[in-house]
Parts: C-alpha cells; structure tokens; sequence
C-alpha cells in the first residue's frame, strides 16, 4: 500500500481496529485511541489552574495552547500557516448534555464542509467544552463516549467520508487499559501532553486537509506522534504540566484566529 493511503488509512480507521474509533491527527501530529473494547482511561490528576466557563477564557487559552504548544513545541508542523492566516475555528461551545453538543457540533459540521466554493473561510474547526467540577465532559473517558455520539449524529453518513473528529482534553492519556495517579516524577508520562489541552476539544478535521499534510513532503510523517511523544518526555513531566496551566488566560494578544463565542 503507498504511503500516502496508509497513513490515511491509519487516520481515519486507526492502526486497524474499530473505523473512527481511532482518533489521529496528521495535521495536529496527535493521536489518542479510544475503541469500544479498549477504551482509554484518564489520569487522576487534573491540571492545578481551575479552568473559567467564560467564552472569551476558552477562546484565548485554546489560543495560546497552539501558539505555545502545538507549534512552539512543533507538536504540528502544518498549524502555524492556517492559524496566522485566521483559518482555525475556535468556538466555545456552552453545552451542558451531550443533546446540546450534538446540536453544536452538528451546527459547526455544517458550517465547515458547506462553506462556499474555495477559498473556504476557514479549512478546520476546534470546538471547545467546559470544564470544571461537575462538567458533562470533565472525565476524559465521558468525553470519548461523547464522541461516538457526535460521530453518529453529528457528522454521520453524510461526511463520514470527508471529516474526521479528533479529541483533546486537559486529563487526555494514550494509555489505553487505564492510568494510573500521574507521578509527578515520572517523565513518561510528559507523552500525554501531546494530546492535552486547556479545555475538552473536539477538531473537525477534513479529509482534504489530511490528504494535503500526507503529500505536503514532510519527511517521515508517519513517526510524527512518537517523535512528539518523546520530545516532551525529554522536557519532563514538571515543564509540561506547567506550560499547560499557563495557557489558562483571558486576554491573549492578537487573535488571528476565526474565533466566534
């Protein structure tokens, strides 16, 4: 199989199993695995800065999270161009159920695969949840179960083909049979925080989009997640945790991003 039909296979079905219970991202260089027999569970530990249901705080520290992390750690080396040219969608999304997020995300599903003839406005989307004690969403696992819903009745047969759903979330782990207590002193665990953010997240990524990362000649895209795996477990568990919490803001420069409250 060409490379560039495996790693699209890879991102849309997911190293083989279950089809679109494998959440991977070549544009973010991101992955988190979460299928219906082998479901990842999340860390006990919850970042130290209680997150806002403030609209403007989820917009401006998802802002910050992919300025400071995803590219200043050159966690994705395809963020930067659509995030400087205000092609990145963020949205705080209030939804309190997973009826009410069906219904924003279905919104936002629309909005990006039913835009206009190109230059689209904007080519992808981060919808961002709550999070705080007692949020619909605050467990990672509820926030997987969540996204089976979402990708049977938000996106579904229409744009099962054309659209990918990706997940981030500030307790997000790659350890699919469960986690133990995350050890401040154990560095390995720094590999999580690829796949953490502020806020629950959920990326509506194109299919297009992955087809242009995979032919884009970025060299060895496939080794892309461990590549960014390892370079935060060389920074160590300590940095990470702090520069995640560091991205709790309100205010947060020039946002170039297409962000909408």
């Amino acid at each position: 199989m060409p490379l560039a039909a495996r790693i699209a296979r890879t991102s849309a079905a997911g190293n083989t199993t279950i089809r679109r219970r494998i959440f991977h991202s070549p544009r973010l260089g991101l992955s988190v695995s979460a299928s219906s027999g082998a479901v990842a569970f999340a860390s006990t530990t919850a970042p130290a800065v209680a997150a806002d249901k403030n609209e403007t705080t989820k917009i401006q520290s998802t802002r910050k999270w992919l300025d400071k992390i995803v590219i200043g750690e050159k966690l994705c080396p395809f963020a930067f161009t659509p995030l400087n040219e205000g092609k990145i969608r963020i949205v705080a999304s209030n939804a309190t159920t997973a009826e009410q997020a069906v219904v924003d995300i279905q919104r936002e599903v629309q909005e990006l695969m039913l835009q206009p003839p190109p230059p689209p406005r904007h080519e992808t989307t981060l919808v961002v949840f709550d999070y705080y004690e007692g949020a619909f969403v605050q467990d990672f696992l509820e926030f997987v179960r969540l996204s089976w819903t979402l990708q049977e009745e938000a996106i579904g047969d229409k744009f099962a083909q054309e659209l990918q759903l990706v997940l981030f979330h500030p307790l997000a782990t790659h350890q699919t049979y469960g986690a133990m207590p995350e050890d401040e002193h154990d560095d390995t665990a720094a590999a999580d925080y690829t796949i953490r953010s502020p806020y629950p997240t959920v990326h509506l990524l194109r299919e297009v989009d992955v087809m242009k990362a995979v032919t884009s000649g970025y060299p060895n895209l496939e080794y892309l997640p461990s590549r960014n795996k390892a370079r935060l477990v060389q920074l160590g568990i300590r940095v990470c945790q702090q520069r995640l919490e560091d991205c709790y803001t309100q205010d947060y420069g020039d946002d170039k991003s297409d962000a909408k409250q």
